[in-house]
């Protein structure tokens, strides 16, 4: 039995606001970043980053535009107990570019959400499935001799599962094709470098990546996991939103506001897999 001990927590929070003019008109955007970090006693860490943005134009005539929050898990791989979400042990630096991991885990993926969010209910036997699979704070899943260590233990799960049970069931999401691109591009920038964020190489926030594919009617928002190779570990993980406070993977998932979605994946120097969710209330293709 794996046994995680002498455990250290520690969270971080910065907030950078940054305001330029662009095309006449003044645009400001509001980032906060969350960072927990727990740390075992053996020097391993496993991490969970939360990003928030908010981007607003103003100028005569024009609508304000607010983003939903943009959240991204960042679990890093322990020698014995592996964070939650990250579900593979650490692999060798990628050589670029990123590889491609195949539509079929996408549109699984999104079709993993949609049934999450049409069917809440059953989702949460899902969880609570889960739930029988934990000693402490570390999963032990069967036929798995490496646990999967969290940053909550069960009460995210428990809390999860509250969450599901009162939720009322939402229309299925659209695939949007612009949007998988938008979101397969992100995960191939970033998966040579290892990077872990929102941010492409280029300086780009995903509501301007996004718009490289096409139009956002006014809302966008967008999700990442790390490490996840199957649809279930993928949107489970990110309705779970262990260690992120406010959850919000799980905000975006259940939003009234949206009504598309594309998914994409590659393979990524640090986790092996990525998988980019990119949302928005409407989209016209290019």
């Amino acid at each position: 039995m794996n046994k995680c001990k002498g455990v250290t927590k520690r969270t971080t929070k910065t907030t950078q606001t940054v305001t330029k003019v662009v095309g006449g008109k003044t645009v400001t955007t509001v980032e906060t970043t969350t960072v927990v970090i727990t740390r075992g006693e053996d020097g391993s860490e496993s991490r969970s980053t939360s990003v928030e943005t908010s981007v607003s134009e103003e100028a005569k005539g024009a609508c304000p535009i607010v983003k939903a929050p943009v959240c991204a898990s960042k679990p890093k791989p322990m020698p014995k107990c592996v964070p939650s979400g990250s579900g593979a042990k650490p692999a060798p630096a990628v050589k670029a570019p990123a590889k491609i991991v195949g539509t079929e885990l996408a549109r699984q993926v999104f079709d993993e959400q949609n049934l999450a969010r049409t069917n809440p209910k059953e989702y949460a036997k899902k969880v609570v499935k889960v739930l029988s699979y934990f000693k402490g704070n570390v999963i032990h899943f069967p036929g798995n001799p490496v646990g999967l260590m969290t940053n909550e233990g069960p009460s995210a799960y428990k809390e999860a599962i509250a969450f599901l049970n009162k939720q009322t069931a939402l229309p299925a999401l659209k695939w949007s094709p612009g949007l998988a691109q938008a979101a397969a591009e992100h995960c191939s920038d970033i998966g040579p470098g290892g990077i872990v964020g929102h941010g492409g190489t280029d300086g780009s926030s995903p509501h301007e990546r996004m718009e490289r594919h096409g139009r956002v009617n006014s809302t966008s928002g967008e999700n990442i996991s790390f490490g996840s190779g199957t649809a279930e570990s993928v949107v489970m993980g990110l309705i779970v939103d262990d260690g992120v406070h406010p959850r919000g993977h799980r905000a975006n998932i259940y939003s009234t506001g949206f009504g598309v979605c594309g998914v994409g994946t590659a393979s990524h120097a640090s986790y092996r897999v990525s998988c980019t969710l990119d949302y928005a209330d409407a989209f016209d293709s290019a």
